[in-house]
């Protein structure tokens, strides 16, 4: 499978970034990955998404949802995928989540009698199993889309083989470690209290690349804490990132909020604002959505403003 020809979300980077984001479940991975990638392919396990859909505000039949069991399910529809035409395709593919379907994917394995786990049958087994899951991104990346990858976290471990850092929590500890290597971006979710209300979203992405806890990453000049709002993040260092065509309104909201929040309107009138102008005249949970982008777009150009690391 070979990469299509140069798509204009790439921008001046000429290729999707890989994107794997962990962290403990409920955090709002999932929500995000939609907020980010309305437009994506989903390939998730039955019923994965209900609660994360519904809080976006737009039904699942405006969202191109695969339910799969297991990797090779989730492989099998990428190769479907690869045959269509380039306008038909993803702008991203968004795994949810990556660590109950690596689960799955090793226990139909280990139950197909094909691996006996001694010998060389184990190594075959735990090679295997990576390989499914390069080639997942491999293939993604192949039809010119984003590969996202939503994992809950696996905490740093000590055993007789030495210390093993914390990451997105997969069958092995070993993939913890080698998974990550051919990101671009590994984000650590979590939750932080200090943003309750500044934003209808509390939650924070982490990259901490020196940290010797967790595996953290990005090639794009992000460290420390930043808004848990991929497609802002994205959107910051040059890809066109795309909404739906019936929410570009959105665009517009938040590049305003930029402008107000830099002249000193505060957050909350920020949001008072919005929610009056726009009441009535869109949905409201559309609404809530352009604000959110719009606040956070605002403390990401500021962070990139004041970093050493902008690029």
């Amino acid at each position: 499978m070979t990469t299509t020809a140069l798509h204009p979300i790439w921008g001046r980077w000429g290729e999707p970034a890989t994107i794997i984001v962990y962290g403990d479940s409920g955090i709002g991975k999932s929500t995000d990955m939609i907020y980010s990638f309305p437009t994506a392919l989903f390939l998730t396990l039955p019923g994965a998404m209900k609660p994360s859909i519904s809080t976006v505000g737009i039904s699942r039949a405006n969202l191109w949802v695969v339910e799969v069991l297991n990797l090779d399910e989730a492989i099998a529809t990428l190769t479907q995928v690869a045959g269509m035409p380039a306008e038909q395709r993803p702008v991203a593919v968004v795994i949810d989540d990556l660590t109950l379907l690596a689960e799955r994917q090793a226990m139909d394995m280990h139950s197909s009698g094909v691996y006996p786990m001694v010998g060389d049958g184990v190594f075959r087994f735990w090679g295997d199993l990576k390989t499914k899951i390069q080639t997942l991104a491999l293939y993604t990346r192949g039809i010119g889309a984003f590969p996202c990858f939503n994992s809950h976290k696996a905490s740093p471990k000590q055993d007789k083989e030495g210390f093993w850092k914390g990451g997105p929590e997969l069958p092995s500890k070993k993939l913890v470690k080698s998974i990550p290597h051919a990101a671009d971006m590994v984000f650590k979710a979590e939750a932080e209290p200090a943003r309750k209300g500044q934003n209808f979203w509390t939650g924070v992405y982490r990259c901490e690349p020196e940290d010797l806890e967790f595996h953290m990453k990005d090639r794009h000049g992000y460290r420390g804490v930043v808004p848990m709002n991929l497609a802002e993040l994205l959107r910051a260092v040059g890809y066109a990132i795309p909404r739906l065509p019936a929410l570009q309104w959105q665009d517009k909201v938040a590049d305003i909020i930029v402008e107000q929040r830099a002249e000193g309107m505060n957050i909350a009138d920020v949001s008072a604002h919005w929610q009056e102008k726009l009441n009535g005249k869109a949905h409201a949970l559309h609404v809530r959505w352009a604000i959110r982008d719009g606040l956070d777009r605002f403390v990401i150009r500021t962070i990139r403003e004041d970093s050493i690391f902008a690029m």
